[in-house]
């Protein structure tokens, strides 16, 4: 199985723990990483014109209306989907830290048999995307990543009542239902309720998600 690793962070986020990410994936983990950077981002036409394009109030880094910062991994997934010939994109939270090395058959199982792999949190405002395994070998997958891009160059998201990547990836999931074979990481874990439900899904065994800026601050300062 052909599995690439994708993440992202900013240039305050490389210097706070991207280089941590990186020298802990190439001690731990058997696949390769991809980092797609902001320079990378911001070079882009398409992402200058969502910008210019923007209200004003989704350039506010608030979770409901930040627009600005989550619109940043719609877009590096799909430059990611632009360039790479892989079987499996999974994409990985910058402020992941990788503590143990990745048990391969065990970690490929999460994935084998699905089109999604992810951790749906139906109790709260939308899935956390902190981990998501995507089948790139399901043309519909495909879909799936650009239909979450064209959601921010519309316009669409400024119709909705969040306009983080999260919710936008679970309105592309229910517009797909029943197209795409989907793994939930909390439902098989058995969770059901909480935010912060990375580390206490089967990905707990290998990695901790330092979310939020106090996470950060406490495993970073």
């Amino acid at each position: 199985m052909r599995i690439h690793i994708v993440t992202s962070w900013s240039n305050e986020g490389h210097k706070t723990y991207g280089r941590q990410f990186i020298d802990a994936f190439q001690k731990h983990c058997p696949y390769e990483v991809m980092v797609v950077t902001d320079h990378g981002i911001h070079s882009r036409d398409d992402w200058k014109e969502l910008v210019r394009a923007m209200p004003g109030t989704a350039k506010n880094s608030g979770y409901v209306y930040g627009a600005y910062k989550w619109a940043h991994k719609v877009w590096a997934l799909n430059m990611a989907l632009e360039e790479l010939d892989s079987d499996y994109m999974v994409w990985i939270d910058g402020d992941v830290e990788l503590f143990k090395d990745i048990g391969e058959a065990e970690f490929e199982s999460l994935l084998r048999g699905y089109d999604l792999t992810f951790l749906g949190r139906p109790w709260a405002y939308a899935s956390e995307t902190g981990f998501v395994g995507f089948n790139l070998t399901n043309p519909t997958v495909h879909d799936l990543i650009r239909e979450m891009k064209t959601h921010y160059e519309s316009g669409d998201v400024y119709k909705e009542k969040n306009w983080g990547d999260g919710y936008t990836f679970d309105i592309m999931r229910q517009r797909y239902a029943g197209r795409l074979i989907e793994h939930d990481l909390c439902a098989a874990a058995g969770l059901t309720s909480g935010l912060s439900v990375f580390n206490y899904s089967a990905l707990g065994k290998w990695m901790k998600h330092h979310k939020g800026p106090i996470g950060k601050r406490t495993r970073y300062a």
